[in-house]
């Protein structure tokens, strides 16, 4: 007979052994040098992931189906050779020998006064014949149950062959506004002989049934208590993320008739375009002459004009005949930059008013790396309610949760959700680095030619000192240095040349271009690193030069390519140095501050060249030019 083990953990663990042991042999007491065995329980997907890291994908999957057969065998479920399970299904069956759901008809948002049928199923996974003593429902003050009458069901002994389902149904309302979580509890003798426990529960967005407009995401719809407050209007912070993107394209998916999206990105408002003709975009962009020719697409050619922006909304608006239009504007950071914090204030302390006079529910996205604190907090105010999006860092990469952090005069919940959608299985985003994105066709060069360009170089501080001590950290930390970096780039038609190990070179098509890119990069990281842990903090010197280049075999050569690799290395750690020829360009075109260096005799450069360093908010404003 089956000994089992009086301790899950102890039980999992033995049975983790064997199969480790039988297909890695001798390595597997390797394995746990590299990959504590201690997270394989409580985070599976985690697990098989970082030992994708060390193993071929091959053996991965060997070891998968070896541990996910030992735990059959010790906890006494079904394995299924033929079936391409995940460890964390395997774990799942291990922990709960009988699956319980809950399943309410409305999903997961029930108006209040409204009722809902809550279906409640029981699936005996092992393979031996299960009793069922009882099982009970619980509820919070949020709701009621109308039926049964109570809230226990004696199942008189149920009996559940492997595999079969049993199927109860109950019938809730809603009472008052706000989370509301209904749980089910069935009392079970498993194989071992032994009473357990098993729990499902399920979380319920009690909503307002009038006076709400869904975002098009059910995670901020849930959040929200049922969606934005009818004319209010929202400010999303987050930075530059596919979950953000997501959130956006939801609102704008949700009545693509009925909204307005004004945005300085042409290739986002293009591809919206092609998904939902009937939406109004309002495109402000040196190229937005790109976009189709249509009734319901308005644009201008600058950022500067605030006036043009609001009559091309105005016009915009006046195109839609629902009764509650909407409007999402994703330029205000590109309108901050440009007119600072008090310009841009007025601009929306009387926007916002006359939005809200037309009935309209506004979305506003910022951010906040682009900017100072000081610049972000003097908007808030205006605003009704604010969400935003933060990350956290699971075995190196970003895991993304949206929080609403106020809703004036609206109840909703002080919760966060997970945004991160989940790759093979796991609550962890795929590592996924983004790619440089080339520039279109029209503004490719034909081989050989000579141009003016300015070229940007970055590197980062102490990176092959991290490499020597721990490579797979610094695998992972430049992985993060990808994904901060890299979204940045399109937005300043930049493009990348090439990847130097933890080194960049990028080609812009004017010197002010590069240089905000190049500022706006520390600025992310600056961010990044006050809430980084030490062994994750990312520092780069950036070095940029004005000069001709060539194109040839997709790289680009020239004496500016050399100057600009010899600049970077006299930049401060998370600082910015430009040649004088850059200087030239931008010195009267951006805020900052400049600082004059002693003139250097650069290696392989002919000449001498005047280096001007750019002062960055955190850094001690010494002298200045």
């Amino acid at each position: 007979m089956q000994r089992y083990s009086e301790s899950f953990d102890e039980t999992f663990s033995i049975a983790l052994d064997r199969a480790l042991q039988g297909v890695l042999g001798r390595a597997a007491n390797v394995t746990s040098f590299y990959v504590d065995p201690g997270i394989s329980a409580k985070s599976p997907d985690v697990y098989v992931e970082l030992l994708k890291k060390i193993f071929s994908p091959e053996l991965v999957n060997a070891l998968v189906e070896s541990i996910g057969l030992e735990l059959s065998r010790s906890f006494g479920f079904q394995f299924q050779r033929d079936v391409n399970w995940k460890l964390s299904e395997y774990v799942s069956y291990a922990r709960q020998p009988l699956e319980l759901r809950l399943e309410p008809a409305s999903g997961n948002t029930l108006a209040a006064g409204s009722e809902t049928e809550l279906k409640i199923t029981l699936v005996n996974r092992t393979v031996g014949e299960m009793l069922v003593k009882n099982c009970d429902l619980q509820l919070s003050p949020e709701t009621s149950l109308i039926e049964p009458n109570k809230p226990s069901y004696d199942l008189e002994g149920l009996k559940l062959q492997p595999g079969e389902a049993h199927v109860m149904k109950a019938r809730i309302r809603g009472t008052q506004i706000g989370q509301g979580r209904v749980s089910a509890r069935a009392t079970i003798i498993d194989l071992r002989g032994r009473s357990k426990v098993i729990e499902a529960p399920c979380v319920l967005s009690i909503v307002e049934r009038e006076g709400r407009l869904s975002t098009g995401s059910p995670i901020a719809d849930s959040l929200l208590l049922g969606g934005l407050p009818r004319r209010s209007a929202a400010l999303l912070t987050s930075p530059a993320c596919d979950e953000k993107d997501s959130l956006v394209q939801g609102f704008c998916g949700i009545a693509p008739g009925a909204t307005v999206y004004v945005s300085s990105d042409v290739e986002r408002s293009t591809q919206l375009h092609r998904l939902y003709p009937e939406l109004r975009l309002v495109v402000c962009s040196p190229q937005a002459d790109l976009l189709p020719k249509t009734e319901f697409i308005q644009v201008s050619r600058t950022l500067r004009n605030i006036s043009e922006i609001d009559d091309l909304l105005t016009h915009a608006l006046e195109t839609i005949h629902d009764e509650s239009p909407r409007v999402l504007i994703q330029l205000i950071s590109d309108i901050l930059l440009l007119q600072k914090e008090v310009a841009t204030r007025h601009w929306l302390a009387d926007l916002l008013p006359r939005l809200r006079a037309r009935n309209c529910t506004a979305l506003a996205e910022l951010n906040p790396r682009m900017h100072g604190t000081q610049e972000v907090n003097a908007l808030f105010d205006l605003f009704d309610g604010r969400m935003e999006i933060v990350e956290h860092e699971e075995t190196g990469q970003p895991v993304r949760f949206l929080r609403i952090t106020s809703l004036r005069g609206h109840k909703y919940l002080p919760h966060q959700a997970l945004l991160t959608s989940p790759a093979h299985g796991t609550g962890v985003e795929a590592s996924r680095t983004a790619p440089s994105i080339p520039l279109s066709t029209e503004f490719q060069l034909p081989e050989g030619e000579r141009r003016l360009a300015a070229i940007m170089f970055t590197d980062m501080v102490g990176y092959t000192k991290l490499t020597q001590s721990n490579e797979p950290l610094a695998l992972k930390v430049l992985e993060r240095h990808n994904q901060i970096i890299r979204p940045i780039l399109p937005r300043y038609r930049g493009r990348e040349i090439k990847a130097m190990g933890d080194s960049l070179m990028v080609e812009f098509e004017s010197a002010l271009d590069a240089t905000s890119c190049a500022i706006e990069i520390q600025h992310a990281l600056h961010d990044y690193n006050v809430s980084a842990r030490d062994e994750w903090r990312i520092i780069l010197r950036i070095g940029v030069h004005l000069g001709d280049v060539v194109h040839s075999d997709g790289d680009v050569l020239g004496d500016a390519v050399n100057v600009a690799s010899r600049i970077q290395p006299l930049a401060d750690p998370e600082g910015v140095c430009i040649s004088q020829q850059v200087y030239d360009q931008v010195r009267n075109k951006l805020t900052n501050t400049f600082t004059r260096l002693e003139r250097r005799d650069l290696k392989n450069v002919q000449y001498l060249v005047d280096i001007y360093k750019i002062v960055l908010p955190w850094e001690r404003r010494s002298s200045s030019t």
